[in-house]
């Protein structure tokens, strides 16, 4: 593969890591990606999802891959970002803090983690724990980062994507992905996301005039966001 006629507003199918070491230093302008890191979501949902529905979520997020996050994933992000950009990475409360300091061993400058309020919650121990609706966004820069349209709270309340429109376990709302977007970059600026999934960052980037480049290992996933982008 050659950069950038091989890359540029193309979902690759394969491993992130493999495809990253063909993408210059200093070549990307915006990271804002979701990494598989192995959190059960057979509890998400809520009273009415069934439980063979449960069970789907469940089977496809094992088969997302590793279970384990991988510092080199990291590593590689902060290597292909140009200096002076950012890096906004969706992780759950239980691996906030291994992922944080891995973005920082990376070279990163971690921020105020921003906070993400979907709404709702899943369903979990109804009776002895608080319900969670909330998930955070590792904001990390390489060097100083100027944030675009003035200064923002870390709270974003946007609605996750109901559970009947969903193409991905874990599929974020595109008004959520404008938001950081906008934030972060500018027109004709390449937006990388190394975990594609069903392609809502790409969807985003592409409709805010923004070059992207897209990573996706997962078969089915990536010819979910090919589709998506095709239409």
């Amino acid at each position: 593969m050659i950069y950038p006629n091989d890359f540029m507003n193309k979902i690759i199918h394969g491993d992130c890591l493999e495809v990253m070491k063909s993408v210059p230093d200093n070549s990307v302008d915006l990271i804002v990606t979701d990494p598989p890191y192995g959190i059960n979501y057979s509890s998400n949902g809520g009273p009415r999802v069934s439980k063979e529905r449960k069970n789907k979520i469940a089977q496809e997020t094992r088969l997302l891959g590793d279970m384990n996050i991988n510092p080199e994933w990291f590593i590689q992000m902060y290597r292909v970002l140009r200096t002076e950009s950012a890096l906004y990475c969706f992780c759950g409360w239980e691996t906030f803090s291994e992922m944080k300091d891995h973005i920082k061993k990376a070279g990163f400058i971690i921020k105020t983690p921003l906070v993400w309020d979907k709404g709702n919650c899943g369903m979990g121990d109804l009776k002895g724990d608080y319900g969670n609706q909330t998930e955070i966004i590792i904001f990390a820069t390489k060097g100083r980062h100027i944030l675009h349209l003035g200064r923002h709270r870390n709270i974003f309340k946007v609605q996750r994507p109901a559970d009947a429109y969903r193409l991905h376990p874990t599929q974020k709302p595109e008004e959520l992905l404008h938001h950081l977007i906008l934030k972060s970059s500018e027109v004709g600026q390449i937006v990388l996301d190394p975990f594609v999934g069903s392609g809502s960052t790409l969807m985003a980037s592409k409709s805010l005039d923004r070059k992207f480049i897209g990573i996706e290992k997962d078969e089915k996933y990536y010819k979910i966001a090919e589709h998506r982008l095709e239409s």
